[in-house]
């Protein structure tokens, strides 16, 4: 319903319809009359990781702000995380600081922790402490692998 909504906006409406990321397949991008139109999906766990892909860019390119870095982390995946080739995946993860076993005195390793759960469950989000991107190029990530966490 949201893409015929928009169809009806203006011109030229709906420009994409599902882009290839997990969550967030549904997610529609368009222009009505020269306004830029992001319809997010409604899972919250979606609407958020699709939110700040597109939404927050946007945004800052409007207000004629230069875009900023998003605040990240690295830290040792705890388990494997399987993907789709061709599919971009974001996993909520919980940051678990862990001694490095480096020998080093107070040397703490961060460990991204990923929470399964379906997109619907907001519960994902109140426990997360960043998102961990799986690129389209990978078919998974291995546990014990370092990863980039953006944090949110």
């Amino acid at each position: 319903m949201t893409a015929d909504v928009i169809r009806l906006l203006g011109t030229p409406g709906v420009l994409v319809h599902g882009i290839n990321t997990r969550p967030g397949k549904p997610t529609i991008l368009g222009v009505c009359n020269g306004k830029a139109v992001i319809g997010l999906p409604g899972n919250p766990v979606s609407a958020l990781v699709n939110g700040y892909l597109f939404v927050v860019p946007v945004i800052e390119k409007l207000l004629g702000a230069l875009p900023k870095p998003k605040p990240a982390v690295l830290a040792r995946l705890t388990v494997n995380l399987p993907s789709q080739a061709g599919r971009e995946d974001w996993w909520p993860v919980k940051l678990i600081s862990s001694p490095s076993g480096t020998g080093v005195r107070d040397e703490v390793e961060l460990l991204a922790d990923p929470i399964f759960g379906k997109s619907n469950l907001i519960f994902t989000l109140a426990a997360a402490d960043g998102l961990l991107r799986i690129p389209p190029d990978a078919t998974g990530l291995s546990a014990g692998e370092i990863v980039e966490v953006i944090l949110i």
